[in-house]
């Protein structure tokens, strides 16, 4: 699917439109989260500066309390009252001064009715009077069970610490929050300051109890902390010095105390460590807060001054800010879409359209226009198209066509010197032309080719007819040359035993033997004349084998040399006739030889007396007659070769009119390939 234009454009476009607001969103959400958290961490510490400044203010106005009452005359007063009282009473130092007498009563009424009210005024829990010498306790506006108590006795409370402390020290202290067990064993703390004679000595050690409901006034101020922003103090014991807001149960003051609840946090041990900042971390009741710390001091120890509010409820501006990012993102994600996919439609509809018309473009197809009507860079492409369709049908397509035709006379005009559809046409038709005429050269000469080869096929062929029936003719010739020479041998062998008979009876025809020897000198003349022909017909042997051999060599090169062939042909029919007529001299020869020896034979029947006479001659003759027996055998031998050489040559000739008439098939095979490329050829119509 990725893959389209669509909808890749489709995703570039919603990528472009959403991607920003997303990146706009997120930094929306970090600015706004981080100004959120700026501005709460700013009341937070706003909170924190106004609960340290009244803490601070509460405390030194403590201490210009103490301090004022140290000084005041009704403290000295009373203190001098109830020496009066203690002397006249006798009390010792461990013992407890019973303050239900009505002299006692008095005294605190008349001298402590003030202290009371300024204590109360100032909103302390409790204000007390403690002699240095013995550490009785003097004077308290709460009357507890410490009234009258001598601390020496109690040294293990919280107040004899503070009260022992201002009397080694002449000093003002601070005593911070521990269980008295005299008030209900609740955490209490005081302040203290020594009461001075006109000597500087510590008379008395006036104590103010510090309130744990002004303390809890201040911290429970709450302005713009929402419903888990709260205001605490915690002593460097860990243990709270203002009750929780939102865990009072466990972590109020009293509870803190009793339960030995202790706070841990790191802001807590940040503020102890004298440390001021922010920080978000987790709380003391284990959740994530935004938390702002300040250490305060309380005399010589250090408290934990903690505002802070879960972090939950403090970016909860920030969820809906991030739901509203969320909707408008969605939002613009909508109509990002929708324009996206108007945009990419609008884009890819004309696109699919020419991707379409280049698809049957490339098919072929060069009929099909992309019919757009726009006016913008895609309309231009377009019309562009289109102009490339009308020029490949004008000019590629018909000038295809054309040569398809056999039409290589068109005329091309290039658009330009970059046309190279043009300028390749054209150097088609310029190549395809050049072909065609060397084709056509090449054709023609393969037809006189062809026909010179016909022609000679015709007459190697016929000259081998005429020369197979030539020796065909010699063959029959000298095979009846071979029966006259048998013949002639065989009579030559009768006559040579005539020649034996004759001698018995030559003295008879000696007279006759002298005819008969000039017969006989006949018979040898025609005999060797005989011989002088079969010495001929030798010679025309050995050239007939010569001829045969120089046959076979033509009839190897018959391919082109076929006319050499008609030579040796010639030759042979020449030899061949002058064989038959020295064949026909021979037969003449041989029948005066025979008429010579029918005369002689006469002649010798005739003379047979007279063969005595002729006895030398018969021998003579006898011999000759031998020496023609033996040259009759030759002369056979040599027929017999001669007609064996003559077998050869006619199967040579039989193969050369076999050759001819293959090569007669394949010129006339070649002539009808020649005139079809002859026809093919022609129907190209080429530029004269």
């Amino acid at each position: 699917m990725f893959s389209s234009l669509k909808y890749r454009l489709m995703g570039i476009l919603i990528a472009i439109g959403i991607i920003p607001a997303i990146i706009i969103g997120i930094i929306s959400f970090y600015i706004s989260s981080d100004s959120l958290k700026e501005y709460v961490f700013s009341q937070l510490t706003g909170t924190r500066d106004v609960m340290h400044n009244q803490i601070e203010s509460y405390f030194r106005n403590a201490d210009q309390d103490v301090e004022l009452l140290a000084n005041s005359h009704e403290v000295k007063s009373l203190y001098r009252a109830a020496k009066v009282y203690k002397k006249r009473e006798e009390i010792s130092a461990q013992q407890r001064i019973n303050t239900s007498t009505f002299e006692y009563q008095e005294l605190w009424s008349e001298m402590g009715e003030t202290i009371k009210s300024f204590a109360e005024a100032k909103g302390y829990s409790d204000a007390m009077v403690i002699t240095a010498d013995t550490g009785h306790v003097i004077y308290t506006t709460l009357k507890n069970e410490d009234f009258g108590l001598s601390l020496q006795q109690a040294s293990d409370n919280p107040l004899y610490a503070i009260w022992n402390r201002v009397v080694q020290t002449k000093q003002k202290q601070y005593q911070d929050y521990k269980r008295y067990v005299y008030q209900n064993n609740e955490p209490v703390a005081f302040i203290a300051a020594p009461v001075l004679n006109l000597k500087q000595d510590v008379i008395a050690v006036i104590v103010l109890q510090l309130s744990r409901d002004i303390l809890n006034s201040i911290m429970a101020q709450r302005s713009g902390m929402g419903e888990t922003g709260e205001n605490y103090l915690v002593g460097p014991d860990h243990q709270m010095r203002s009750d929780s807001y939102l865990n009072p149960g466990k972590f109020s003051v009293i509870n803190a105390f009793s339960q030995s609840n202790k706070a841990e946090s790191d802001a807590i041990n940040n503020a102890l460590q004298n440390n001021k900042g922010t920080v978000v971390s987790e709380s003391y009741l284990n959740s994530e807060v935004l938390t702002a710390y300040t250490p305060i001091q309380f005399g010589q120890h250090t408290w934990a001054l903690i505002s802070e509010i879960s972090q939950k409820e403090a970016f909860s501006a920030i969820n809906n800010i991030t739901t509203i990012i969320i909707g408008i993102t969605l939002v613009s994600a909508v109509i990002v879409v929708l324009i996206a996919i108007y945009i990419s439609t609008s884009i890819t509809s004309p696109v699919n359209k020419m991707t379409e018309f280049l698809n049957e473009l490339a098919l072929g197809h060069t009929a099909q226009r992309p019919k757009l009507n726009r006016s913008d860079e895609i309309g231009q492409m377009a019309k562009s198209l289109d102009k490339l369709a009308s020029y490949l049908d004008e000019v590629l397509v018909r000038g295809l066509k054309n040569i398809a035709e056999g039409d290589l006379t068109q005329n091309i005009t290039p658009q330009d010197s970059g046309d190279v559809i043009s300028h390749a046409l054209i150097k088609t038709n310029e190549g395809l032309t050049g072909i065609i005429n060397d084709i056509c050269g090449y054709t023609n000469h393969l037809v006189d080719q062809s026909n010179k080869i016909l022609t000679s096929s015709d007459h190697m062929s016929a000259n081998s007819d005429e020369s197979q029936q030539a020796l065909e003719s010699i063959s029959v010739s000298l095979l009846e040359v071979g029966k006259v020479t048998d013949n002639t041998a065989e009579r030559t062998t009768e006559a040579d035993n005539l020649g034996v008979a004759a001698a018995k009876s030559a003295i008879e025809g000696k007279q006759q033997v002298g005819k008969a020897v000039t017969a006989m000198e006949d018979i040898k003349t025609a005999t060797d004349n005989i011989s002088s022909i079969l010495v001929a017909i030798e010679g025309i042997a050995e050239q007939t084998n010569l001829l045969a051999l120089n046959a076979a060599i033509e009839a190897a090169r018959a391919g082109e040399a076929g006319r050499g062939f008609a030579v040796v042909a010639d030759e042979v029919r020449t030899l061949a006739s002058q064989s038959t007529k020295a064949a026909n001299e021979t037969a003449e020869l041989v029948k005066i030889v025979v008429e010579k020896t029918q005369i002689g034979s006469e002649i010798t029947q005739t003379s047979a007396e007279s063969l005595s006479e002729i006895v030398e001659a018969v021998e003579q003759v006898s011999v000759i007659m031998g020496d023609i027996s033996r040259a009759s055998i030759e002369q056979s031998g040599a027929v017999s070769e001669v007609n064996e050489n003559l077998i050869k040559i006619a199967d040579m000739n039989k193969l050369t009119s076999d050759n001819a008439s293959q090569g007669q098939e394949v010129a006339q095979a070649l002539a009808s390939f020649s005139s079809g490329l002859q026809e093919i050829v022609a129907k190209f119509t080429l530029r004269k």
